[in-house]
């Protein structure tokens, strides 16, 4: 029986050989950047939230740090490790702006707390 806490873990570990009858993670970051990307498109000008599982932000933010898919990239090596994480970044410019973020340290991605003008 596959460890369902442990599943995410092994999947982002398993970035080319699919893991546990799942897509490959290349594959899954693939099909994340095309739909987010679908998604900004379709409101332009307008500040974004995506709220999802952290595997799935993990792959999107591995795309856009410009960083293989690795485990040391996920929020529970870098943010709260129970979860309840966020990350900013700048779709335009396709860069990471923070990296995993407690929601209770939320407050300094706030634009008056320096946040780049193109992501307020």
């Amino acid at each position: 029986m596959m460890n369902l806490r442990q599943s995410p873990i092994s999947f982002l570990q398993s970035r080319i050989n699919p893991f546990g009858g799942w897509e490959r993670a290349i594959d899954a970051q693939t099909r994340i950047v095309a739909t987010v990307a679908q998604h900004l498109h379709s409101v332009p000008d307008q500040s974004v939230l995506f709220v999802g599982h952290g595997a799935v932000g993990t792959l999107l933010k591995c795309h856009l740090a410009q960083r293989p898919i690795a485990r040391v990239e996920d929020q529970q090596q870098l943010g709260a490790p129970g979860g309840g994480n966020i990350f900013a970044f700048d779709w335009i410019h396709q860069r990471l702006i923070t990296d995993w973020v407690t929601l209770e340290d939320s407050s300094l991605l706030h634009p008056l707390h320096g946040l780049p003008d193109q992501v307020r």
